[in-house]
């Protein structure tokens, strides 16, 4: 028996955008960052390294986060990471994490670690 589950806290990319199958279930998607803080070596510096995922989220929580999310939204998204690899229109490699959201949490003030 074998298990996965990714937890991810970040902020949205950009607006949800949902859209519903022919069957009529619900589907929404939007990126969001995790920003790993580190101090650049050649400011001293701290500096934000995101990693971007792709969520997908289904059914009524989808409708939810279509709703009330927003660009720059902080959310905690607990589910299943996908890698996807594929070549851009120039040849190029692009690797893809796809997160299938199985919950979706709300952060009304969350650190985003910025330095003040």
């Amino acid at each position: 028996m074998s298990f996965q589950i990714t937890i991810v806290a970040g902020r949205l990319g950009r607006d949800p955008e949902l859209d519903r199958l022919k069957s009529g279930t619900a589907v929404c998607n939007f990126p969001v960052a995790a920003n790993d803080r580190k101090r650049d070596p050649k400011t001293s510096r701290w500096r934000n390294f995101p990693t971007w995922y792709q969520v997908t989220v289904w059914h009524k929580e989808g409708e939810r986060c279509a709703r009330f999310l927003r660009k720059g939204s902080a959310i905690v998204v607990v589910g299943q990471v996908r890698s996807e690899a594929y070549l851009d229109k120039d040849g190029e490699p692009i690797a893809v994490m796809k997160l299938i959201a199985k919950t979706v949490r709300f952060i009304s003030d969350y650190n985003s670690g910025e330095d003040k």
